[in-house]
């Protein structure tokens, strides 16, 4: 599957802080992960330290052209528990083909040195 959020860390890394405990986790973290077996998609979906109504989202997926289904499954998925804003760090070419289509705001740009290795 292709690792498409967050694209400032490595897929490996970002799966394995999801699995940490913290001693603060019960008033930390509001969170939900799972597969989406008709979309083939995997996610982890958590609140952020700074409060429990706000998410971000980490995110596989094996089609690209899922991305949109999936975007409205995980949006669904966030209201009902209780984030109010999601966090979503893709680079920039999926933002222009899939996520600027949505009522959003750009937080900051991020230039991470990496190369795409070929299929």
């Amino acid at each position: 599957m292709e690792f498409i959020s967050p694209r400032i860390e490595s897929s490996f890394t970002f799966w394995l802080k999801s699995l940490w405990d913290y001693a603060i986790e019960e008033d930390r973290i509001v969170g939900l992960e799972g597969y989406i077996p008709e979309l083939q998609a995997v996610f982890v979906l958590e609140s952020l330290w700074s409060g429990k109504d706000e998410g971000k989202l980490g995110l596989w997926i094996r089609d690209e052209g899922k991305i949109p289904l999936v975007l409205d499954y995980m949006f669904c998925l966030s209201k009902k528990l209780g984030f109010k804003t999601l966090r979503i760090l893709v680079e920039e070419r999926l933002y222009h083909n899939y996520f600027s289509k949505y009522p959003h705001e750009v937080l900051s740009k991020e230039l991470v040195l990496m190369k795409r290795l070929t299929k």
